[in-house]
């Protein structure tokens, strides 16, 4: 999930959610 969304584009935003969603 982490390279998918590193190439669309949306990175600190996707990656900072998920981050943050996640435990």
């Amino acid at each position: 999930m982490f390279e998918i969304k590193l190439k669309k584009g949306g990175v600190e935003k996707e990656f900072k959610k998920d981050f943050i969603s996640k435990p």
